[in-house]
C-alpha cells in the first residue's frame, strides 16, 4: 500500500501557494513529492490524492502491464484507421515474449536507459530484430507514460542499430542450368514436384516474391504478351492481401518462360481462375519454398532462399538495361521497389496502356537467359 500526504508550498512571487502531495517510493526508499495539479484548497488537495492509485508505478510488475500490451495496440491502431495485419501481431508478440523472458520479474519503473540499452547490446540476434524489439519495448513503455505508471521513457533516447543484412547470394549461368532446367521432368526430380519447380522458374525470371507467387493465378499472366500482373500476396497468417506496400505492377517476363508456363497450363488441364501453383487446390506453403535452400546447398554448394531469386533477377536485369541504355526506372517498375504507388482505381484501360509500354524491352528480358 501507498499512503500520501498533502502540504503546500509558497509561489515564487510569493503571492498564494501550491498543493503538493508525497509518498515513499518503495523501490528507491525515497521521498517523492508532486504537485496537486488544478488544487487551490486544502480539501480539493485530499480529493485529488483521494483519486491516486493504491498501487504506485515503481509497484507494477513489467510482465502484467506487458499482458495487455497487444490489444491496446491494435486498438490504437484500429482508432486511428489503420488496418492491423496477423502477420504484423505475431511479430510483435514474438518480440514482446523475448522481453518478457528477461525483463518479467522488474519492475516497470526499474528499468533504466543504461540497463535497457546494455542488454540489448549484448542480445544474440540479429540488427534486424533487435531493432523490432526496441520498437515494440518503447511502444510498451510510451502507454505506460500515458498511463500515468512512468513519468518518461527511459528508451526514447536509444538509437536504433544498423542495418546488417547478409549480402544474398547471386547465381551464376552454371549454377541457373543446373538447378533450373526448362524440363518438367528435371524439375520433379530436382525438386520432388514440377509444380514447385516452375514457381521456381518464374521467381527467377520476374523477380517476385515468394508470397507473390502463392497467390498467382493463371489469370495473372497475358499469355500474349508475356504480361504478369502483380495484384496480390499471400501468406499463411494473413491469407490473400494487397502487394507489398500496396504496389500494384505488371512485368514482361521472358518468352522461354511464358512457353515454359504455358506448357504447364496444359499439363494441368487448369483454368484461368485456378491457383497457378497449387498443390490439391492449396497456396504453395514457406515449408515448400525452404526447400531450394536445402536443395542448392546439396547441388551447387550454395544457400539459396526465394529471396536471392530476386536478387539474382535484379542484378541480372539491371546488366542489361545497362548495357542497352535503358532506364533503372524500369526496373523498378518491374520489382516494385520505390515505383510509383497503383490502387484499385487504375482501370482495366489504364493496366494495358502501361503493359503495353513496358513491351517494348521484350528483347532485352528475353536476354535474361543468354537468349
Amino acid at each position: 500500500m501507498v499512503f500520501y500526504s498533502i502540504f503546500k508550498r509558497k509561489k515564487e512571487n510569493g503571492k498564494g501557494h501550491y498543493w503538493y502531495y508525497c509518498y515513499t517510493d518503495p523501490v528507491r526508499n525515497v521521498r517523492v513529492q508532486k504537485r496537486c495539479l488544478g488544487c487551490a484548497t486544502k480539501r480539493e488537495a485530499y480529493e485529488y490524492i483521494g483519486k491516486l492509485p493504491k498501487q504506485i508505478e515503481s509497484e507494477i510488475i513489467f510482465k502484467n502491464y506487458a499482458a495487455g500490451y497487444i490489444e491496446r495496440y491494435e486498438e490504437q491502431k484500429n482508432v486511428k484507421g489503420y488496418s492491423v495485419k496477423k502477420s504484423s501481431v505475431k511479430t510483435r508478440q514474438t518480440q514482446l515474449n523475448i522481453l518478457v523472458s528477461h525483463w518479467g520479474e522488474k519492475k516497470l519503473a526499474s528499468i533504466t536507459t543504461r540497463d535497457f540499452e546494455n542488454w540489448l547490446n549484448h542480445l544474440d540476434k540479429r540488427n534486424a530484430t533487435k531493432n523490432l524489439i526496441l520498437i515494440v519495448a518503447r511502444s510498451l513503455f510510451d502507454f505506460a507514460v500515458k498511463d500515468n505508471i512512468i513519468m518518461k521513457n527511459p528508451l526514447e533516447k536509444i538509437k536504433p542499430f544498423s542495418a546488417n543484412f547478409k549480402v544474398k547470394e547471386v547465381l551464376s549461368d552454371s549454377d541457373i542450368k543446373t538447378m533450373f532446367p526448362f524440363n518438367f521432368k528435371k524439375l520433379e526430380e530436382i525438386y520432388g514436384s514440377a509444380t514447385l519447380g516452375a514457381c521456381f522458374v518464374l521467381m527467377l525470371s520476374s523477380g517476385i516474391r515468394r508470397g507473390e507467387a502463392a497467390a498467382l493465378r493463371w489469370s495473372d499472366l497475358d499469355f500474349g504478351k508475356n504480361a504478369l500482373s502483380i495484384t496480390k500476396q499471400w501468406s499463411v497468417t494473413d491469407g490473400v492481401t494487397s502487394p507489398k506496400q500496396n504496389e500494384i505492377r505488371y512485368i514482361i517476363i521472358p518468352s522461354q518462360t511464358t512457353s515454359f508456363l504455358k506448357e504447364l497450363k496444359s499439363l494441368k488441364n487448369a483454368s484461368d481462375d485456378d491457383l497457378m501453383f497449387d498443390f490439391d487446390g492449396l497456396h504453395v506453403t514457406p515449408e515448400r519454398f525452404n526447400k531450394l535452400k536445402r536443395i542448392s546447398e546439396s547441388m551447387i554448394g550454395k544457400s539459396i532462399t526465394p529471396h536471392c531469386l530476386r536478387h539474382t533477377y535484379n542484378s541480372r536485369m539491371r546488366d542489361i538495361f545497362l548495357n542497352s541504355g535503358t532506364s533503372e526506372n524500369v526496373l523498378r517498375a518491374f520489382t516494385g521497389h520505390k515505383s510509383e504507388k497503383m490502387t484499385d482505381h487504375y482501370t482495366h484501360k489504364e493496366a494495358e496502356r502501361r503493359i503495353n509500354a513496358l513491351s517494348g524491352y521484350q528483347a532485352d528480358v528475353d536476354k535474361m537467359f543468354g537468349g
